[in-house]
């Protein structure tokens, strides 16, 4: 029978890791992977590699599926597999994650009315970039009048080096496992923020655009897929701190530009995010492969 495979980063296509940075081991049999160098885990990359290659040989009728062009590239080149592969974006839950009224959340959240918000979802993990996040505001406070930071999700030490910036006040509220308050999350920012040095097409970013929020973020990965330089958010060169710090300050200091780029989110939303799109574009990818 024919598999249809939805593929969310390049653990199909390497000999080891989710995402491979910088490195591109996996277009040449990975072996001596970087991200193994000071490693516990053995480096059996290589192997691996062939491992995958030598089942991918045996195995008739898959097919792959990215949601990203990025990925979709990625795919598409390796040298593991020569199964046919297609693009169909994700989908979001706009009738949750959808804009709501920002002064009925701040109250909610107690928030002061005149500030300015930024979420940021912390995973306390390097590919994430949240070591960024305290330099960032450090470098951000001085700019901008009411600053103020909401975080969620994991961290254990990025919230207590905050402390100390001046100028910024910031409220942590953890891992939320509640999608309406996540939803809210959204909706009461003016700005979400993700500096993330690797990734395929994250949810959360979708999530915003949903909300009518607009998204800095890094230019890696899929995400300029979504995140439409200067129309739903801008795009920053990733680990480049001072960029970041700009294009938070360009957005946070216009409010004729952060009004525009709010209504490109819901239009953009409107016209690629409902999930009747996504279930159209695989029901036409089962018609032709039963064909």
């Amino acid at each position: 029978w024919p598999v249809v495979w939805s593929i969310h980063d390049m653990w199909p296509i390497t000999g080891y890791c989710y995402f491979t940075f910088d490195c591109n081991r996996h277009n040449s049999g990975c072996g001596k992977c970087p991200q193994l160098t000071n490693s516990y885990i053995p480096d059996f990359s290589k192997l691996y590699w062939k491992y995958k290659k030598r089942h991918y040989l045996k195995t008739n009728n898959l097919f792959m599926v990215a949601a990203s062009r990025w990925l979709e590239k990625e795919l598409k080149e390796s040298p593991l597999h020569d199964f046919k592969v297609s693009r169909i974006p994700y989908s979001e839950n706009t009738q949750l994650f959808k804009p709501r009224d920002k002064n009925i959340l701040k109250k909610t959240f107690d928030i002061p009315l005149d500030t300015k918000v930024i979420f940021v979802m912390l995973k306390d993990n390097f590919r994430k970039a949240d070591d960024l996040i305290p330099d960032i505001f450090r470098e951000l406070s001085p700019k901008i009048n009411n600053c103020y930071l909401l975080l969620g999700g994991y961290s254990k030490t990025i919230p207590s080096l905050l402390d100390n910036i001046p100028n910024l006040s910031y409220k942590f509220i953890g891992a939320i496992k509640d999608e309406k308050l996540l939803a809210s999350c959204f909706s009461v920012a003016d700005v979400f923020l993700t500096a993330t040095r690797a990734d395929n097409m994250p949810l959360t970013v979708l999530k915003s655009i949903a909300s009518g929020t607009p998204v800095v973020a890094s230019n890696v990965g899929g995400i300029p897929d979504v995140v439409l330089n200067h129309k739903t958010g801008l795009l920053v060169k990733k680990d480049n701190i001072p960029a970041f710090v700009f294009a938070l300050e360009k957005l946070l200091n216009n409010k004729n530009k952060l009004k525009t780029i709010g209504q490109n989110c819901v239009d953009f939303s409107n016209k690629n995010l409902h999930i009747e799109i996504m279930a159209s574009k695989y029901m036409q990818l089962f018609q032709t492969i039963r064909k």
